[in-house]
This record gives C-alpha cells, sequence and structure tokens, in this order.
C-alpha cells in the first residue's frame, strides 16, 4: 500500500513539474544549465538544425527557466553583443510599459501633440501635421497609427538596401536624425489600419521628452540590474542627435536576449517576491495579446500584432527539423509571441510550454528579409523533449511532451484519480477483512 502511494505521489509531483509554465527564476543571477543540457533528444535536435544553417550565430533555448540547448557557430565569440535590430522596438514596449506605471505616461491614449507642445518641434513637419500630432502612443505599439517608413525602391532594391543600412547607421540619421526630423521623417497612410513603421525614432524621444532620460539611461537604471547585466556589456548605436534608436541598433548577447524572454514568461517578475516586478505583469498579458491583424511587411504572410509583439498562426511553425513528424502536433494560433530583428535577430516565448527560444543570425545575402522564426520552428516543438525523461530518439521526446501539455495533464489527473480511488477501495478490503477475522477469532 506504501508503494502505490508512492506511485501516485510521482505521478502527481511529475505532472505538476511537466505541466509548470510559470516557473520563475532570480534573472538577477547567471541561468542555471540543465543537467541535460546539449544531451537531451529536443536538444540535439535544435543544435543540429542550428548547425545545419550557415547563417546561424547562436541559438539558445530556456525551458522553465533553465537553459536546455545552446548553439554557437564557431567562428562566433557568444560574449560579444550583437546588433537585434527591430527586436529593439520590443525592449522600448518594455520601457513604455514602466513609464506607465510610474506615471510619466498618464495613458495611451496621449498623442504626440499632447507629449510634444512646443510648435517648434513641428516646424519641419511639411504635410499632415495634424494628422501626426494625433497620433497616439497605442496606435504606434500596435503599428496602427496610419504613420509608415518610407517604401522601397521595388526597381532598384538592391541600391534601397544599402540606403538602408547607411542611413540606420550609427550617428546617422534614419528613423530621424533629431526630434523635429523624427516626428516629420515618416510617411502617412491609413490611420486604424496595420501600417509597418520599421524605422523611427518617435518613441525615443517620448522616453526623453517624458523621463528627462535616454532610451539605454533608461533601461541600465530601471531594466538592466534586475536582470543581472551591466550596462557597459551592451551596446545601443545612437543617431547624430545622440540619442538611442528607437527602431534597431540594441547590441545584445544570444544569453542577453533569453532573460528578456523570461522576464516575459515570468508575468514581469525577476525573482520570486512580489518587489521584483520589473513591469506589471498586465503589461505583459497587453503586449502578448492580439491587438490587430498584421501583415508581414517584408514576406506578405498574415500575422497578429500586440505592443510591439508579433505572432500569428500555429501553422507556421512546420517543425521541419523534427524526427518522427507523426510526434509532431500544430501549435495553437498566437500561442507564440516573438521580438523579431531584421535578418533572424528573435526572441520568442510560449507560455504553456514554458520555453524562451533566442536565435542571431547573419545576413543571408540572397535574401536579406529571410530568417525569421526559423530556429523557433524548430525548438517551440511540444513533441521535443529537453529532461531526457525518456531517451528515445524515435519520438525525440517522452510521452508527456508527444501527447501535448493539454491532454496530457488531462491523463494525469485521471490516473490520479483513479489510483487514489483504488487505494481507498483496497484500504477499505483490508480493513474489512481484518474486521471478520477478529470477529471469528474473538
Amino acid at each position: 500500500m506504501n508503494c502505490l502511494r508512492m506511485v501516485c505521489l510521482f505521478l502527481l509531483l511529475l505532472q505538476l513539474k511537466t505541466a509548470s509554465s510559470s516557473v520563475v527564476v532570480d534573472l538577477s543571477k547567471e541561468l542555471e544549465n540543465s543537467t541535460f543540457l546539449n544531451v537531451s533528444p529536443g536538444s540535439r535536435s535544435v543544435n543540429a538544425f542550428a548547425a545545419s544553417d550557415e547563417y546561424i550565430r547562436t541559438m539558445i533555448v530556456v525551458e522553465n527557466g533553465k537553459i536546455v540547448s545552446s548553439y554557437v557557430r564557431e567562428d562566433v565569440d557568444p560574449t560579444k553583443p550583437f546588433q537585434i535590430w527591430s527586436a529593439t522596438k520590443s525592449w522600448i514596449g518594455l520601457l513604455v510599459g514602466i513609464m506607465l506605471r510610474d506615471g510619466q505616461i498618464k495613458s495611451l491614449d496621449e498623442s504626440l501633440g499632447d507629449i510634444f507642445i512646443n510648435e517648434t518641434d513641428w516646424n519641419t513637419v511639411t504635410n499632415e501635421t495634424n494628422f501626426r500630432k494625433n497620433v497616439t502612443l497605442r496606435e504606434l505599439l500596435t503599428m496602427t497609427s496610419g504613420l509608415v517608413s518610407p517604401p522601397f525602391d521595388e526597381q532598384n532594391m538592391e541600391a534601397s538596401i544599402q540606403e538602408l543600412f547607411a542611413s540606420t547607421a550609427p550617428n546617422s540619421y534614419g528613423g530621424g536624425k533629431d526630434l523635429p526630423d523624427s516626428l516629420a521623417y515618416p510617411w502617412v497612410a491609413q490611420k486604424g489600419q496595420f501600417s509597418y513603421l520599421g524605422i523611427s525614432n518617435i518613441m525615443s524621444y517620448v522616453l526623453l521628452q517624458l523621463t528627462g532620460l535616454s532610451p539605454r539611461q533608461f533601461l541600465a537604471q530601471h531594466v538592466l540590474p534586475a536582470l543581472g547585466i551591466n550596462d557597459g556589456d551592451i551596446g545601443w548605436w545612437t543617431n547624430s542627435d545622440g540619442v538611442e534608436y528607437a527602431f534597431h541598433g540594441l547590441e545584445l548577447t544570444a544569453y542577453q536576449m533569453a532573460k528578456f524572454g523570461q522576464l516575459y514568461l515570468q508575468g514581469g517578475f525577476s525573482n520570486h517576491d512580489d518587489v521584483s516586478s520589473v513591469v506589471p505583469k498586465e503589461w505583459i498579458q497587453e503586449s502578448l495579446r492580439v491587438h490587430t491583424d498584421a501583415l508581414d511587411p517584408y514576406l506578405g504572410r498574415p500575422q497578429t500584432y500586440g505592443y510591439f509583439f508579433w505572432s500569428g498562426p500555429g501553422s507556421q511553425y512546420r517543425f521541419d527539423g523534427g524526427c518522427n513528424p507523426k510526434a509532431h502536433r500544430p501549435l495553437e494560433d498566437n500561442s507564440v509571441w516573438c521580438a523579431l530583428g531584421f535578418g533572424g535577430q528573435d526572441i520568442c516565448v510560449h507560455k504553456n510550454l514554458g520555453r524562451v527560444t533566442v536565435q542571431q543570425r547573419d545576413f543571408d545575402p540572397s535574401n536579406v528579409f529571410s530568417g525569421d522564426r526559423i530556429g523557433a520552428s524548430i525548438a517551440m516543438d511540444p513533441s521535443l523533449s529537453f529532461d531526457r525523461f525518456f531517451d528515445d530518439d524515435s519520438s525525440c521526446g517522452n510521452w508527456y511532451t508527444a501527447m501535448g501539455g493539454k491532454q496530457a495533464s488531462i491523463l494525469m489527473v485521471v490516473v490520479i484519480v483513479a489510483v487514489s480511488f483504488l487505494l481507498y477501495y483496497f484500504k477499505g478490503g483490508i480493513r474489512a477483512a481484518s474486521n471478520r477475522n477478529y470477529v471469528q477469532i474473538k
């Protein structure tokens, strides 16, 4: 009977361990390595895929707060920060959430005209001044403001890309060389519809105007200590005004990117206690919620958009690199949320799996717009196991992950209830038999 009780307790603990998607770790400390780092079936599958793509520099998978897979190309120094391009926007979104909590932003419905009240800031705007003044912070966060980046010249794409790189270099003018230029830089499209403003420094100047701090100064004061990151260990390109770009330019290691993703999985908490909230959990929930249908600005794929975060159909995660297609289960739509950077600089999170995937990638010269989420398309496979509970290469995982967390959790509850009932019935039978024997003896 004691043995059966132990089996029941073991099943309960296993269910709680593997079903958990809310593990909270102290992000000010080093992330722990899993016991099975790079030797589990899941990590072998992920690393094999990463090694097959010559442009992938680094790839990390974190599950339940521990590093379970880590790939670094031979010629890459993983301690050297790398430009994450538009994934910078998601870090800016985090800073906006902190400003809202602290009252520096009164409402996301504040408009640019409310924030920049000095008319001299608008002097260089030559068209649609009132339209621009009425743009709200909420619209900027959801890419529904009607402001858009100047379009590429499709007839001369190579020259357009060269211009992009030149204008977004350090100490350059891309997105606006100063506040007036930033307000005037975007083109105007239709408000209320998704229109990707890929290149803009407006949010940098919102931060500066409302806090008196540049984006990097604000990040160093309010975020980096909680993540155990020293300000001197990151980079952030600035425009010719000396203000950090809002749309790109943040330089991080893959490890630092992983801590950002884990912060979002933990609901904005950097530790277990209530005082370790970097940003309110409500902000995290709103950031990772569909606010508008979107369209991939470069590849034209249907997507969805939160607050500077991308999501979309689960079908785009095809898991082509897995080793047993029969075990793969499709992801639910909008279950994976990603901070995406040009050329394949990704931070993706899946709350129910408790997973963070990070990818850094060199540009593919044949298609500089390719590469996003290709690592997540393998690493977010629910059938992959990174804990090596069963080491079965034929299934790439264990029975729990292969079934899918929700279905497996239900089965576990059924098993526990059934075992508990049998224990109760068995115990009652023993008591009844003992009572009969006692009466007979007596």
